[in-house]
């Protein structure tokens, strides 16, 4: 999967000039520990989630969870996406960086002054004193982690993704390491707060470490990064809101253990459909900026990596809903078991990922941040006049439905937008790219429902049955569809050129 990847993207994208020695390297030297690097971080925070999830209570989870929420609202709020401005500017000045450096520190500044001024009125609108003593923290946290180097930006820019992957995968395991040791000493909520403290303090040394771009306060092009910054601005309002707002809701019908249960089963549900193809998404948005010229190469790698996107997403979220029974109680343990519906619900929501991710960052690379954020305030929109109308009767699983069923409506109104704006990619490209992995999960699931209907292993024993039975169909129907629509050019044929290369035979 990884060597998919890395050849997808090598075919892909063209090698950009690196402005440090003026040659043309091959950003996907070494792709493979890349990619693995990324992928390994993603296994960190899954394994970081089950470890914790057995030194603390839902409680735990819960408060810092609405804490966590609170914080990142009031970061959002004032988040100008400097980092986008800089990524698609071909040519940044200095005065770019040092500007968009000092609007990150000053809108970190005004999150923290306002989070600390509010902390009691937030805690007691919420229901959670414990608030009171926890957003302090987290915004100090917040304001350290601003001063990170602007530098690093380059390494996305410039696709060297071995640096760039490199640092949030070394940032992340020293979060990890602090966490789960104050864990195992106090047991408490207040381990989460420390290693987001030592994660932000590691990174920002670590920035500076590993780029040498040393950025000064300015704000000299501050007028240019607000043109294109502001929309920017109201899409990551937007899209925080349409992925926080269901927490905050539980937060108000529920207790806070509930909502820790909620959101370590959103994290949980959020790896297939999102997390897995991180790897893909964070190099998509330079490779079509940079291939924007080419409507021809713009259509292909669009729709190769939905292909390869619907791929690994469709069989991975399934296959999480339908193994959710036995892996919550194997993995979480006993006090966890609510979380299995709330998991079988929010991994549906990996489909969408799947099928509208690459489309995203095609509007997003051509300039249409301003629709992007239409459709995210449209999604939070819809779930907030539901959720208010049905307000009595919601509890936890019904705000989980309901934000499954929005997110495939809104999807729907991104991919009509995307056909509307690109009439170079039509409905049936994308149907070709996405039936035969569509296909074949309906087959892994139906063989899956059949050997837990048949009950004759219990225990880890059905959890393990249950994958390699899924994932042995999930494969032999993707190659036999294949094969039975002629093998056309795909996400299928690099992945056997490369690896069972016999079966272009």
């Amino acid at each position: 999967m990884l060597r998919l990847l890395t050849l997808l993207l090598d075919r892909a994208i063209r090698p950009l000039p690196s402005p440090e020695d003026h040659s043309t390297p091959n950003p996907f030297r070494g792709a493979f520990w890349t990619l693995a690097m990324r992928w390994s971080d993603r296994l960190i925070g899954l394994a970081s989630t089950l470890i914790l999830a057995r030194l603390l209570l839902p409680d735990d989870f819960g408060v810092f969870a609405l804490a966590s929420i609170v914080v990142g609202l009031a970061d959002v709020l004032l988040d100008l996406g400097v980092h986008i401005a800089l990524l698609r500017d071909p040519h940044p000045q200095r005065e770019d960086y040092d500007t968009a450096w000092t609007l990150r520190i000053l809108q970190s500044i005004l999150a923290a002054a306002l989070l600390i001024t509010l902390a009691s009125p937030l805690a007691a609108s919420l229901g959670e004193p414990r608030l009171i003593s926890l957003l302090p923290w987290l915004a100090g946290a917040l304001l350290v982690g601003s001063a990170e180097n602007i530098g690093i930006v380059d390494f996305q820019k410039q696709q060297r993704f071995d640096r760039d992957f490199r640092f949030f995968f070394t940032k992340r395991v020293i979060g990890f390491i602090i966490t789960t040791g104050i864990a195992l000493a106090l047991g408490s909520y207040w381990a989460l707060v420390v290693g987001t403290w030592g994660q932000r303090l590691f990174g920002v040394a670590l920035s500076y470490a590993l780029h040498p771009y040393r950025p000064h306060l300015s704000l000299r092009h501050s007028k240019k990064i607000w043109a294109f910054s502001r929309w920017i601005l109201l899409q990551n309002i937007g899209i925080y809101l349409e992925q926080r707002m269901d927490k905050l809701l539980v937060g108000k019908c529920e207790s806070a253990a509930w909502v820790g249960t909620y959101s370590v089963a959103d994290e949980i549900a959020s790896i297939p459909g999102t997390e897995l193809l991180a790897p893909l998404n964070r190099a998509l948005l330079p490779a079509l900026v940079a291939q924007l010229h080419e409507p021809a190469r713009v259509r292909e790698t669009y729709l190769l990596a939905l292909s390869v996107q619907c791929l690994i997403g469709f069989p991975a979220s399934v296959g999480l809903m339908l193994v959710a029974d036995q892996a919550v109680a194997i993995l979480l343990g006993p006090h966890w078991l609510e979380a299995i519906v709330l998991l079988k619900w929010l991994s549906i929501g990996g489909l969408v990922a799947a099928m509208t991710a690459s489309g995203r960052y095609l509007l997003l690379a051509a300039g249409h941040a301003k629709s992007l954020a239409v459709t995210s305030w449209l999604q939070v929109v819809l779930f907030a006049l539901t959720a208010t109308v049905a307000f009595p009767i919601m509890n936890a699983e019904r705000i989980a439905i309901l934000r499954v069923v929005v997110a495939f409506i809104t999807g729907s109104v991104v991919l009509a937008f995307l056909l509307r704006r690109f009439p170079i990619v039509n409905g049936s490209d994308i149907v070709r790219a996405i039936i035969r992995p569509l296909v074949a999960t309906a087959i892994m699931t139906m063989a899956v429902i059949s050997l837990q209907s048949s009950a004759w292993v219990i225990g880890s024993g059905a959890l393990i049955a249950e994958v390699v039975l899924g994932v042995t169909v999930y494969v032999l129907m993707i190659i036999g569809l294949w094969r039975v629509v002629g093998r056309p050019n795909g996400a299928e044929y690099f992945l056997f050129q490369h690896w069972v290369p016999w079966l272009l035979n």
